[in-house]
Order: C-alpha cells, then sequence, then structure tokens
C-alpha cells in the first residue's frame, strides 16, 4: 500500500511539473511586445530555459514508461525544432 501511495505521489509530481513546463511555453505566446529589443532576447532566452526543461520532463516519462520511444523521439524533434526557431530569432535581432 505504501508502494502505492510512493507512485501516485511519484506520478503526480512528475505531470505537475510537465503540465507547467507546457504552460510556461504556452504563456511565452501570449505576453505583449516588449519596448526594448534586449527585454525580448531576454524574455526569448527564458523560453529556451522552459524546452530545456520540457525536454528533460520527455526523458524522465520515457524512463518512468509513461511514453513509448515513438513518443519521445516525436516529443525530441519537436522541441529541438523550437529551440531552432528561438535561437535564430535571438540571433536576427542581435544583428
Amino acid at each position: 500500500k505504501e508502494k502505492k501511495k510512493k507512485e501516485r505521489k511519484r506520478d503526480f509530481f512528475f505531470k505537475d511539473t510537465a503540465t507547467t513546463e507546457i504552460y510556461t511555453l504556452s504563456l511565452h505566446d501570449a505576453l505583449p511586445i516588449w519596448q526594448h529589443p534586449k527585454e525580448y532576447i531576454q524574455f526569448l532566452y527564458h523560453a529556451l530555459g522552459s524546452c530545456g526543461e520540457f525536454e528533460t520532463q520527455v526523458i524522465i516519462a520515457k524512463d518512468l514508461e509513461y511514453i513509448d520511444n515513438k513518443m519521445e523521439e516525436n516529443l525530441l524533434e519537436k522541441i529541438n525544432h523550437i529551440i531552432r526557431m528561438l535561437r535564430n530569432l535571438v540571433k536576427g535581432l542581435r544583428r
């Protein structure tokens, strides 16, 4: 019984953390335009950090067998695509 209780706690923690990362990424799109490009670049770096955190959550989800190899590969591919887009946007703004 104690083992199941710990598993439920672990499951809740994982789902809560992953949901928070997804929410954070989507929240970045809803925020207003910044007055200065430096502020926007800083914001993009925060978005990159959120991508990295979500990437870690996907790897943990695979290790805990919440998702299969195909789902992990698909999610990591999408995350890496978003990371490339954010980095290119930062490069463009720094010129």
